[in-house]
């Protein structure tokens, strides 16, 4: 079912609600200014859809991905809605680059250990996924007033964690050339020849999609 985001009741004009508090939405953009780095995966709105866990679908609206909170928020005019990871199944964007974002509950893997979050479907084939969890890690600031050395501010790190869907199995792994081609087996030669001649870094999040690209392809001709 398609329903509109419009009219509902705990839309909250022209604020957000922040660890159960309501405040302006100018007011939350200007407290964040005061650490360096965003809570959110991208600055930008991205035109996407979001499937709820009840089966209700919201088409076509603007989206952002808070890191910090773990909740995505929903934008039309001056309106802001924001639904906590708990409550979604799937959502997908599209991106400045045109390119679409697949992402989906962790709650949908029973063994996943960090519960109500996202996991990006970077890529995919019929039985197994390629998924990023992106998070948000605070960096406090490090000045020293004797030596006058360091940094007063605090700031946001963008964190991301690698994993494998396979065998009905999350595999954690890190995000190297050590790693990957352990995962990738007989095909481990293979796929290190062509991410050289493509120039592909394995601890890039596109470049790592890319190669697990050319490794699904290798296991459908096998």
């Amino acid at each position: 079912m398609t329903v509109s985001l419009f009219g509902q009741n705990n839309v909250v004009d022209p604020a957000v609600q922040v660890n159960g508090l309501t405040i302006s939405y100018r007011t939350y953009e200007a407290k964040q200014a005061k650490i360096t780095g965003s809570i959110y995966m991208y600055s930008n709105w991205f035109v996407g859809n979001v499937k709820l866990t009840n089966g209700e679908v919201f088409e076509n609206h603007p989206l952002k991905y808070d890191l910090r909170s773990n909740v995505l928020e929903f934008r039309f005019n001056d309106k802001v809605k924001m639904i906590n990871a708990i409550m979604i199944e799937t959502f997908d964007w599209v991106n400045l680059n045109g390119d679409i974002e697949r992402f989906i509950s962790a709650n949908s893997f029973m063994k996943f250990k960090e519960e109500n979050t996202f996991l990006e479907v970077l890529t995919e084939n019929s039985d197994t996924k390629l998924l990023v969890n992106h998070s948000l890690k605070l960096i406090q600031g490090n000045y020293n007033s004797t030596l006058l050395v360091g940094s007063k501010e605090n700031k946001y790190v963008k964190k991301e964690k690698y994993y494998l869907f396979q065998d009905k199995e999350v595999i954690e792994f890190k995000a190297n050339k050590k790693h990957v081609l352990k995962l990738m087996g007989k095909h481990a030669n293979q796929v290190n020849t062509y991410a050289k001649e493509k120039l592909l870094k394995y601890n890039q999040r596109l470049h790592l999609k890319e190669i697990f690209d050319y490794y699904f392809s290798l296991i459908e001709k096998a």
